[in-house]
């Protein structure tokens, strides 16, 4: 492994290229303990040192205070941390940590994404929003099933009632261009056409 370039990105913030691809984003501090140099021949050895004892401690850090404020699927977890310039051995074990000691569950965020928004959003919005985030079929179709099939209330229905009451108006009043206008609204906001007939 060779270090082709020294980047400065800020005073703080300096990214290592070897055979020119920015694989490492350092501080400081560490160039002073690594004692790095452009040109240098980076062994694995110290490669290995620096993603151990530097950057998996830091990433480890970083996640904590990322699901700390927020719960985050591992799909977002993933780019948050790739977004901070950690190698990708680093993020996969500082993954594997999260998920191993059950601080990173998909399954567990989807359900309680969908338990928070259901009644309010349609569940191809929902559906659509969580696959964005990575959240695989399987675990979308368990949850359909539990959250809405398995309810006295469908609550997409509970949702649709609440967005015609948002415009309060009495649909008996309404037009017919009237009432269409309000079902396409619903449908572009991804309710079933044939549940919105319900109300109509």
């Amino acid at each position: 492994m060779h270090i082709t370039n020294i980047e400065y990105k800020t005073k703080n913030k300096i990214n290592i290229y070897i055979n020119e691809e920015c694989v490492l984003q350092l501080y400081p501090k560490d160039m002073e303990l690594y004692n790095l140099t452009i040109g240098e021949e980076l062994s694995y050895e110290k490669y290995t040192r620096i993603l151990e004892d530097t950057l998996l401690p830091r990433a480890k850090k970083k996640a904590f205070n990322i699901l700390k404020y927020m719960d985050n699927s591992e799909f977002d977890l993933r780019r948050k941390l790739k977004n901070a310039f950690f190698p990708q051995e680093v993020i996969d074990t500082t993954v594997d940590f999260f998920i191993e000691h059950n601080y990173l569950d998909d399954e567990m965020y989807a359900s309680n994404y969908i338990k928070y928004r259901k009644e309010s959003k349609s569940w191809r919005f929902l559906k659509m929003k969580l696959q964005t985030k990575g959240i695989n079929g399987e675990i979308l179709e368990r949850l359909y099933i539990h959250e809405y099939l398995n309810c006295d209330e469908d609550p997409e229905l509970i949702a649709i009632k609440k967005e015609i009451d948002k415009k309060n108006k009495d649909l008996d009043d309404l037009s017919y261009k009237e009432k269409e206008k309000i079902m396409a609204s619903l449908y572009r906001k991804g309710f079933d056409l044939e549940k919105i007939k319900n109300f109509f």
